[in-house]
């Protein structure tokens, strides 16, 4: 999809530095709706260090900071969520001995008016979404008890169908098999479509 109208997210001139050490210095960085951008380096070159700005991680820096035009500045991760933004980080963060469907809604389950979890429909919507991934397995199974890259595939999912605007994914297929790695990229492309912009890290 080609880019259209202004940037979503604008960083600039933006500057980090962990006690003596400076990571970033200057930078800046765009992304449009509907965009999947690549970003590529080796270790140590500040990608995540950026990200994880974006994600609302590291909120000590530097720089102009600017979502749809406007300049903020985000004072925890849950900030960045509240603006549509989510990532995958490189590190697992599941919960393995709760439910695939509890891992999928994490944070956010469905409850009725008195505030009760509502299990079934949790299940049966966990359900729905990693059919969209082409996952099929058993909501109510523990997560734990499946493989390393079902998981991060499950991970994946749920910041995928969150309903955020823009994903970032640092190192997602460091885990995932080639057969893995195409459904995740097919996914990607199709919340490309839907106008989601999407950072890879590699």
């Amino acid at each position: 999809m080609p880019e259209v109208g202004s940037p979503i997210l604008e960083l600039q001139g933006i500057t980090k530095s962990f006690g003596g050490v400076e990571a970033l210095r200057g930078v800046d960085f765009a992304l449009h709706a509907g965009e999947i951008h690549g970003l590529v380096g080796e270790n140590g070159a500040g990608k995540s260090t950026l990200m994880k700005i974006i994600a609302g991680v590291h909120t000590d820096f530097s720089g102009r900071f600017l979502i749809d035009g406007a300049e903020t500045h985000f004072r925890s991760a849950r900030d960045a969520h509240a603006a549509g933004i989510a990532m995958v980080h490189q590190e697992l963060s599941v919960a393995p001995d709760l439910t695939v469907a509890e891992n999928v809604f994490l944070g956010n389950q469905p409850t009725n008016a008195l505030g009760l979890v509502q299990w079934r429909r949790m299940a049966r919507e966990a359900g729905e979404q990693l059919a969209r991934f082409g996952i099929d397995v058993d909501p109510m199974s523990r997560l734990g008890d499946l493989p390393i890259g079902l998981q991060q595939l499950i991970e994946i999912a749920r910041v995928l169908f969150s309903g955020a605007r823009i994903v970032i994914l640092d190192e997602p297929t460091s885990a995932l098999s080639p057969p893995e790695v195409e459904r995740l990229f097919a996914t990607l492309r199709r919340l490309r479509e839907e106008g989601a912009a999407i950072v890879f890290i590699s």
